[in-house]
């Protein structure tokens, strides 16, 4: 992780530095963080003081930053400024931060309508849903709703087969069994390949050759078994199929390299053989496919 992190550490801190955040919720726990590896910007031990409450991190955060030094429980630094900029960058999205003077990014509570507004406004939508307008027949009809569902959920709890209950009183949601495939839908897959296989075989026993040849081909003798790779690629990148599926590496492999290089920073190997360099090549692919998955999440 520190491989691809440390590239950007400097831009994220001056970043963090430049934004006036601030918490649209009661809960500061994500702020106080911040301010604690802001004051730890340029200390070079890799672990630090645990101090912080990173209930807002997940449990595989957590089981990553704190770690045991000489019988005492620790935070690691570099995955603990990880997980706060992760964090910082997710509650933006959601509106649990705000950046002082942003639009997009706005404090929403400042666009909510005052309540000198809704007021005049209450009795008309309570009466449109059914609902009290006075305080306190409202919380009275709620806590009677909730009891007959919840008296609903107990009655057919026993009979459900989708939920359970530990021994520890935790919820443990079932895997839920495959239904059996009709025998209609597997007579039907049967008839299609069936009526596929057939349909092939009839128009390549039909069809002129000559179009496959003018397609797929390049308009020379294929190279023989015997020729070298170097021979035969070049053979299939002169055909018309060929070329297509070579064009197609600027929209689909060639932007992941360019992001692995320009963005992750990656452009050698730090292990030598041939078993080494592909585990270290899949912990590069992992890092990109979550950057991209939390880029489109």
């Amino acid at each position: 992780m520190w491989h691809f992190y440390k590239s950007h550490r400097k831009a994220l801190f001056q970043l963090v530095r430049s934004l006036p955040l601030s918490s649209t919720t009661q809960d500061q726990l994500l702020i106080t963080a911040l301010n604690f590896i802001l004051t730890q910007e340029h200390r070079r031990s890799l672990f630090v003081p645990d101090t912080l409450d990173l209930s807002f991190a997940s449990e595989v955060w957590q089981r990553l930053i704190r770690v045991k030094r000489k019988k005492r429980t620790k935070l690691a630094r570099r995955p603990l400024e990880a997980c706060i900029f992760a964090a910082v960058a997710d509650e933006l999205k959601a509106g649990d931060l705000a950046v002082e003077g942003s639009e997009r990014f706005a404090d929403y509570r400042a666009q909510l309508l005052p309540w000198a507004t809704c007021e005049p406004q209450v009795a008309e939508y309570c009466q449109e849903l059914s609902l009290p307008s006075d305080a306190h027949a409202f919380v009275t009809q709620l806590r009677e709703r909730l009891t007959e569902v919840a008296a609903q959920v107990d009655t057919a709890f026993p009979t459900n087969k989708s939920v359970e209950i530990t021994a520890k009183g935790e919820p443990v949601l079932k895997r839920i069994k495959g239904k059996a495939v009709p025998a209609s839908r597997i007579a039907l897959q049967e008839a299609l390949r069936h009526n596929t296989e057939k349909t092939l075989f009839l128009f390549l026993l039909v069809f002129p050759m000559s179009y496959f040849y003018t397609y797929l081909g390049s308009g020379s003798d294929p190279p023989p078994e015997d020729a070298s790779s170097q021979v035969k690629m070049a053979y299939k990148l002169k055909t018309v199929l060929g070329k297509a599926i070579y064009r197609a590496r600027k929209y689909t492999v060639e932007p992941v390299i360019g992001i692995i290089k320009e963005v992750l920073g990656f452009r050698q190997f730090s292990l030598r053989g041939g078993q080494a360099e592909t585990f270290e090549w899949c912990l590069v692919c992992l890092a990109f496919n979550l950057k991209r998955f939390h880029t489109l999440s």
